[in-house]
């Protein structure tokens, strides 16, 4: 069976480093929602098995004017009766760095289930995370130590939108740290200029900035032996990730946007 939970770390790790959000507008807003579906492809089998949907709401967590990120994955109904799924991630960012301060997930994918959360103290360079499964004996609490660039996927996905295109050099490798329960693992990306691409539902060629990128290996340090994906973002004000096409060991999971909402700018065909 397709483990679906490395469908939402495809398209969650958007790669790049963070910005100041104050320092210009930004790419979304409150009340943004982005759907996207994603579809399994292995030989003559090409099926759509999934959507995930990005839900953005302003509001005050913790006495921080924040936004609150919503993305939630579902298998579709049709494929209901033989796999259950229901993925669920949060994450509150600071309204001016859009750095996040807590992040949680509750995930149930058939009998699997799982529940963590991070606490980010950026004062101390330090990250809790709580990770909990039915089937232990105890939760899991660990303590890492961040670095600047070191984010979760999901406030990775808002950071990228925010990214100056004309500071990056084509081709040239750069790495940033993702932060999951257990370990941080590294990143590698590539900004590769300026393409179109065609997205099933979206009509004709789309202008795109194609990005590469090369998650690290279970040790979280080889990006070598790691996943590797191609991702486009719309050539506009708004970046939005239109496709996501990455390998797996067996087949490709490719993820697409079909539907989009209260954006900032028109969205630019």
């Amino acid at each position: 069976m397709l483990k679906f939970s490395k469908i939402f770390i495809v398209i969650l790790l958007f790669c790049i480093s963070t910005t100041n959000a104050q320092d210009k507008e930004l790419a979304f807003k409150d009340g943004e929602k982005l759907r996207y579906v994603a579809n399994y492809k292995i030989g003559f089998i090409n099926v759509d098995i999934a959507t995930i949907d990005f839900i953005v709401k302003r509001e005050m967590r913790d006495s921080i004017d924040s936004y609150k990120i919503n993305a939630v994955g579902e298998i579709l109904e049709e494929y209901n009766w033989f796999f259950e799924m229901r993925d669920d991630y949060y994450v509150w960012v600071d309204s001016q760095t859009l750095k996040p301060f807590y992040f949680e997930n509750f995930i149930k994918e058939g009998s699997y289930t799982l529940e963590s959360t991070y606490k980010y103290d950026w004062l101390n360079m330090k990250v809790k995370t709580y990770e909990n499964r039915p089937v232990w004996s105890a939760a899991k609490n660990r303590e890492l130590d961040l670095q600047s660039n070191s984010l979760d996927g999901l406030s990775l996905f808002y950071n990228l939108r925010n990214i100056c295109i004309e500071d990056m050099k084509i081709g040239v490798a750069d790495t940033l740290n993702v932060v999951f329960a257990n370990r941080i693992r590294r990143v590698a990306y590539k900004y590769m200029g300026k393409d179109e691409i065609r997205v099933k539902g979206l009509g004709r060629k789309l202008k795109a900035i194609k990005i590469k990128c090369a998650l690290a290996d279970d040790s979280g340090v080889s990006v070598t032996d790691g996943a590797e994906f191609e991702l486009w973002l719309s050539d506009d004000h708004n970046r939005i990730p239109l496709y996501i096409d990455s390998p797996i060991r067996v087949g490709s999971v490719r993820v697409r946007l079909i539907d989009y909402k209260n954006l900032v700018k028109p969205f630019r065909k």
